[in-house]
């Protein structure tokens, strides 16, 4: 009995301090529930009505809205004489870098508003992680549902070239066709993660599993002496993606699906072009070309940054290179406006 008490009594203490630690991380902000669940069409997902907190290279501050996208929340139905815009990429377009009122999606949603007459709407379907595959595929099984009138896809040769590295949906051509393989939902991992998903809603999960990355990341020692550390404040190294294709089968996926867009934006339904995020090599633009999709560089607003001295990938809060900063993202909502118009335009009926 004397056992039984001892471990009665040190299970409650267990869940009290468990308790305790879960107020604190939320109510202090430390630690906030998973953003993220799994989803049976995309693999991992953004999870919907989910607050989010993010003190990375800069500060963000939101949440996903009730339809599982970041950004004010618009139902699939479009308001009749509204211009929706839908934006595809990876993390440089999710944007947990820096508020809303920041990202190039605001800043580009209140100037088209600003500058138009009908109502416009950018919707940001952003998310960490995608390379072009995953972003088609969310695009044709997703974001096709809300009646973009344009789409953007920001990709660099990297999006084209790398494979996804999370569990999600895989593709392969089968001669003209194009092949979609969802057997990620049957594997060990997947129905893993399925069944202990309640875990997520809790920030004392989020914390520890966040700890036993950055440990097998191997970070610990930069983490421990910050600015002592012999790395603090270098850029990252980058993968130097330019000359031959690294990956010849997903070439014919990218191939398949850019001429599955072209064909679409060709029939007028929707217009879909693709903003550069960073170098393309010199492949993938004449692939664009072949398939009548618009290729927008937003280089050169950016070189005019680096003219006055601003880096536009530098956050001086936590002195590191990354993702685009504010200043970045005003450049490019600059350089987007005026070429998005000439695309809303002319897909308008005469």
């Amino acid at each position: 009995m004397r056992i039984l008490r001892f471990l009665t009594g040190g299970g409650v203490a267990l869940v009290a301090c468990l308790i305790a630690l879960e107020l604190f991380l939320r109510l202090s902000g430390t630690s906030i529930p998973s953003f993220v669940q799994d989803d049976a069409r995309f693999g991992r997902v953004l999870r919907p009505d989910t607050p989010l907190l993010f003190v990375n290279e800069g500060f963000y501050l939101g949440d996903v809205n009730h339809y599982g996208y970041l950004g004010p929340g618009r139902p699939p139905e479009k308001t009749a004489g509204t211009v929706r815009i839908a934006l595809l990429g990876d993390s440089f377009v999710e944007g947990f870098q820096l508020l809303d009122r920041q990202h190039l999606r605001s800043r580009l949603e209140r100037g088209l508003n600003e500058t138009g007459d009908a109502p416009v709407e950018v919707l940001n379907f952003g998310f960490s992680g995608f390379n072009f595959p995953r972003m088609y595929h969310y695009w044709s099984e997703l974001v096709a549902d809300y009646d973009p009138d344009l789409v953007l896809f920001f990709v660099g040769v990297d999006d084209f070239q790398q494979p996804s590295t999370d569990l999600g949906p895989r593709f392969r051509t089968e001669g003209d066709s194009l092949v979609v393989d969802l057997g990620f939902r049957d594997t060990r991992s997947f129905r893993r993660k399925t069944q202990f998903s309640a875990t997520r809603h809790f920030g004392f999960y989020t914390l520890f599993k966040k700890a036993y990355q950055l440990v097998r990341q191997g970070r610990t020692a930069a983490i421990v002496l910050d600015k002592l550390h012999p790395a603090h404040g270098a850029p990252a190294a980058e993968i130097d993606w330019a000359g031959e294709s690294v990956n010849p089968a997903m070439d014919r996926v990218n191939e398949r699906m850019l001429a599955a867009l072209g064909e679409a934006n060709a029939s007028g339904d929707v217009r879909i072009a693709f903003v550069v995020k960073r170098d393309l090599g010199d492949h993938y633009p004449e692939l664009l070309s072949r398939n009548g999709l618009r290729l927008l560089d937003p280089e050169p607003a950016l070189d005019v940054l680096r003219a006055q001295g601003i880096d536009p990938h530098w956050w001086p809060a936590t002195s590191r290179r990354g993702h685009w900063n504010a200043d970045a993202h005003a450049a490019i909502a600059g350089f987007l406006e005026p070429e998005v118009r000439r695309l809303i335009e002319a897909s308008e009926p005469n």
